[in-house]
């Protein structure tokens, strides 16, 4: 089991408890406890009384294999399960942050030490080249817009716009399971894996969002497992049957391609080219 830092409420003179319960359930499990209220500090930046969910109790999926030592939901505050303004939603109405903007950056490189960065009100163009493409978001909960189409070889998917999210949560990119055994074909997948010689041999998945094409090559959507027999390749994608009207989840397979700006002032996502 992965070691976590835990939260303690006896050591902070902020800390104020709701005693409401809370109850969130997870695909791999889930948690529970009673929403609280303490300051919060991320990187630097302090939020004043916010309002989170101190877990109490976990499922054992879940907390055995996380990597992390909490979620930080960075939605929008009509999200929110609790009806309470999420951290960011605080640093904006709080003036900590000088933009109402936050970027993320994913570092694919396995052997670099830093996995990527989160920057809070702004960009670090040392991440990204190139110019933004920006496309508005559709329905204000996810951070939700309209894709213009998806080419692979011949095929074309979504040939009249469909409604694609972009989730840091989701390891993959998720799309309609008839549309993924094309894409799964096409790329030769077996057993749920790929011939890893095969990756520079594989077709570029072309994203058009706002007009602008997205390419991603087979180094790009292909995952290398380490396994003791051997490297073992899957595919970045997998099938998930479409909800609300979400028929594309653009997970870190894609935001590791292009860097990604979360614009909540003026409602809108924005992709450039990342540095590798």
């Amino acid at each position: 089991a992965v070691e976590h830092n835990k939260y303690d409420n006896t050591k902070s003179t902020t800390y104020t408890p709701q005693n409401e319960p809370f109850v969130i359930d997870y695909e791999d499990g889930g948690v529970s406890g009673i929403l609280s209220t303490d300051d919060v500090i991320i990187g630097g930046l302090k939020v004043s009384l916010q309002t989170f969910g101190e877990a109490l109790n976990f499922s054992t999926r879940f907390w055995d294999s996380a990597q992390c030592d909490g979620v930080l939901g960075m939605g929008y505050p009509d999200l929110s399960e609790f009806e309470v303004p999420s951290v960011f939603q605080n640093m904006i109405d709080q003036y900590v942050v000088s933009q109402p903007i936050f970027s993320i950056y994913l570092n694919r490189n396995e052997n670099d030490v830093i996995g990527g960065e989160l920057i809070l009100g702004g960009t670090n163009s040392s991440h990204y080249e190139g110019e933004f493409t920006y496309v508005g978001v559709t329905h204000e909960d996810y951070w939700q817009f309209k894709m213009d189409k998806i080419q692979v070889k011949n095929y074309t998917f979504c040939s009249e716009g469909c409604q694609a999210m972009v989730d840091t949560g989701a390891s993959r990119i998720g799309g309609p399971p008839q549309t993924i055994e094309v894409i799964y074909r096409e790329i030769g997948v077996v057993n749920d894996t790929v011939n890893c010689d095969e990756i520079s041999n594989l077709p570029n998945i072309n994203f058009v969002i706002g007009g602008k094409t997205f390419p991603l090559t087979g180094q790009d959507y292909i995952l290398k497992l380490r396994a003791e027999i051997g490297d073992e390749c899957i595919p970045g994608f997998q099938a998930v049957p479409p909800s609300n009207g979400i028929e594309w989840i653009l997970g870190d397979v894609f935001i590791g391609r292009y860097y990604t700006v979360f614009d909540m002032g003026n409602d809108r996502v924005g992709f450039a080219i990342a540095k590798r």
